[in-house]
């Protein structure tokens, strides 16, 4: 009997556990999602920009779903600085979808901030509801945060990831070179 008691309680304990895999931010509850991995090889063959950019607004925020889940982004305006890769061919003004809203955010993920720079991978994706737009390949992955002068950090980092938590552009440059030869990024765009 008292096995079949802490067998119960260990299930019913381990059902408990699962069940509460919650977040609250900015006082709104958002389920931690579970994201695929992305290593800097993957994001140096599957984005169709790279490029080094300030964001300048939030231009629109949209609710896009039905009565039973509505999914929160926000559109960002960004100036680019420089591309490193522009498969796409857009301009010096670009914008970007990002999930979240004003009432909530991921906390891995959290929303682009207005006068800051980044590198971002992008890519272009279709959607029924939102039409094309640019969205950062990988989530988070795909993002590095300026910290210093010419110093960034990657949002997120693959737990196989190795290496300095942070890059200059011309480190990330030769690493990305060495990545995928097609992208041949010329280390003079920084001159």
């Amino acid at each position: 009997m008292r096995k079949i008691n802490l067998i119960v309680f260990l299930v019913i304990g381990l059902l408990l556990v699962g069940c509460n895999n919650t977040e609250e931010i900015n006082g709104s509850i958002h389920p931690t999602p579970t994201r695929p991995s992305y290593t800097l090889w993957e994001l140096a063959n599957k984005a169709e920009i790279i490029a080094n950019l300030t964001v300048t607004e939030r231009v629109e925020v949209l609710e896009v779903g039905d009565e039973y889940s509505t999914f929160i982004y926000s559109i960002f305006k960004a100036t680019v600085n420089h591309y490193f890769y522009n498969e796409l061919g857009y301009d010096q003004e670009i914008e970007i979808l990002h999930g979240g809203g004003p009432t909530g955010q991921f906390a891995d993920d959290p929303l682009l901030k207005i006068g800051e720079t980044y590198i971002l991978f992008l890519d272009e994706r279709e959607d029924s509801d939102i039409g094309a737009r640019l969205v950062i390949t990988g989530g988070p992955f795909g993002r590095y945060n300026k910290v210093d002068d010419d110093l960034y950090v990657r949002q997120l980092n693959p737990t196989n990831s190795s290496g300095s938590s942070s890059v200059t552009e011309a480190e990330l440059i030769e690493k990305l070179n060495r990545h995928n030869e097609d992208l041949n990024i010329d280390l003079s765009i920084l001159d």
